[in-house]
């Protein structure tokens, strides 16, 4: 009868020590992997956000105008679009593209139907070979910046950004109207 006890005994203070070791490694594991993605949260809002950005839903925001420059903004949206590669459907997470981007690109195209018609981004039909960005107004809620497309002659859009989250986003391009 005492080997049928200690046999029990064992099986229960192993059953024991396999149980609660378990829970401690997987409570361990939860709370280091918890950490681990605060942390890439905490770094991905600080590329996205800037220097303001905070993990808490308290984080507060100033209107202050964001760092980079709208010229580089829209430069770097453009030298994209007009890539050979451009994803005209992914507007939204382009250099500098925005939802509201998408949302008037996609009204525009489809204004003009299946007659075709010039791009409205470049207010051309083809895309230049390069593109000169020049602010025309900034205040911390929303920029305009002058576009040179360099064709023969040169053409110049109107290239209309809003403050978001601490970054310029651009919100439409305003075509040059015909004479």
């Amino acid at each position: 009868m005492k080997t049928y006890l200690a046999v029990i005994l064992t099986i229960v203070i192993a059953g024991g020590v396999g149980v609660g070791g378990t829970y401690y490694f997987l409570n361990k594991k939860a709370a280091t992997d918890r950490s681990n993605l605060q942390a890439q949260i905490d770094v991905l809002n600080t590329k996205l956000l800037g220097d303001t950005a905070q993990s808490s839903p308290t984080a507060t925001t100033t209107a202050t105008a964001p760092a980079t420059s709208p010229e580089t903004i829209v430069t770097s949206f453009y030298n994209w679009y007009n890539g050979t590669d451009a994803d005209r459907s992914a507007l939204a997470s382009a250099p500098g593209g925005s939802q509201a981007l998408q949302t008037w690109y996609d009204t525009a195209m489809n204004a003009q139907g299946t007659a075709g018609g010039a791009d409205p981004i470049v207010c051309a039909q083809d895309t230049p070979p390069s593109i000169t960005a020049t602010t025309l107004a900034k205040d911390a809620t929303s920029a305009q910046v002058n576009v040179t497309e360099a064709f023969t002659p040169s053409l110049a859009v109107t290239v209309n950004l809003k403050a978001v989250s601490g970054l310029w986003q651009i919100a439409s391009v305003t075509c040059p109207s015909s004479n």
